[in-house]
């Protein structure tokens, strides 16, 4: 066998194994979530954004079970392969767009209800979106594999459109694209949030109590840094070896995976703490952050049943009285 073509096959293999090893993880952490998914989600009453983390969870598992279905090893026609192409690639997209919505509510709700701030953040998710829909619907197109040198590996291959040359330069470029993209996007809201709830979580952490901003904070910085990382080396790895990226799956996976960590982290402090309180001055504070509430939505920023961030800035201004002074 050729070496170039043997080259192409262990590309291939290697890229469907990275594939179901993405899809192992996101299914051994959806299993693992799925306990306190039912208690914190499906046995409380019902809001706009408990309905898009449900959108956005189930709709991601059905993207990635097409997309793999792709590779089985069995027979498929051009047809079977391009509908599955078309269904998992814009599913996919716009289950990404749903957990950046989910980000930006987030924040639009923390800032009060600061239209600039979710305008800007829809600015990001849109060209997000429409990067994501241009390197994985109009530049390359799903066909069978019959007749191919992988057509024992897979039922699908992926191929460029129109002139290959040409579209090859451009998918490159997409592809370094949409990570420096979701980048900015991840240190946009990272840096919105920790500018509006660090002080607060610093100063219930000295008080003793358990606050929704310092799980706002961990679980924040937690997938910045991952994404970080993942960004990093995807667009690495993207710009010295274009033959395959074995990042990908899991650049694709992991918003997913832990924008549904930190909102059913969200639900379960609720839930923990719905009477939680503390005695001030003669008055009872519920120590959580104050998100602003919307009809349909709900509690748009964290799923609460109650707080005030008015407690926090007491329990913080109390905080600097006792503190003594030089």
């Amino acid at each position: 066998m050729d070496d170039a073509v043997l080259q192409l096959d262990n590309i291939w293999v290697f890229g469907s194994y990275t594939v179901v090893a993405a899809f192992a993880f996101w299914i051994a952490d959806f299993i693992d979530t799925l306990p306190i998914e039912i208690k914190t989600v499906w046995k409380r009453k019902q809001t706009g954004t408990s309905v898009l983390f449900l959108v956005n969870r189930y709709m991601f598992l059905v993207a990635f079970t097409l997309f793999l279905v792709k590779l089985l090893p069995v027979k498929g026609t051009d047809k079977d392969c391009h509908d599955l192409g078309v269904a998992s690639d814009i599913l996919g997209p716009l289950a990404l767009v749903i957990t950046n919505f989910l980000f930006a509510l987030r924040v639009y709700a923390i800032y009060n209800k600061n239209m600039t701030i979710l305008l800007t953040c829809m600015a990001f998710i849109i060209a997000r979106f429409l990067l994501d829909i241009l390197g994985d619907v109009v530049l390359r197109e799903t066909i069978s594999a019959t007749g191919s040198q992988f057509e024992n590996f897979s039922m699908c291959v992926f191929v460029n459109n129109d002139d290959v040359a040409a579209n090859l330069t451009n998918t490159l470029k997409v592809q370094t694209a949409v990570p420096c993209m979701a980048l900015a996007f991840d240190l946009l809201i990272f840096t919105l949030t920790v500018a509006k709830t660090f002080h607060t979580a610093l100063s219930m952490r000295r008080m003793g109590q358990s606050s929704v901003t310092q799980v706002i904070i961990r679980d924040g910085t937690l997938y910045f840094l991952v994404m970080l990382v993942v960004a990093a080396i995807m667009t690495i790895l993207t710009v010295v070896a274009a033959d395959y990226n074995p990042i990908t799956p899991f650049f694709n996976m992991l918003p997913n995976l832990l924008i549904s960590r930190l909102m059913l982290n969200l639900r379960t402090l609720d839930s923990d703490n719905a009477s939680a309180s503390y005695q001030t001055q003669g008055r009872t504070v519920f120590s959580s952050l104050n998100f602003a509430s919307n009809r349909m939505l709900g509690n748009i920023g964290a799923p609460l049943d109650g707080g005030s961030l008015d407690g926090e800035e007491l329990m913080e201004e109390e905080v600097e009285e006792t503190s003594p002074t030089g």
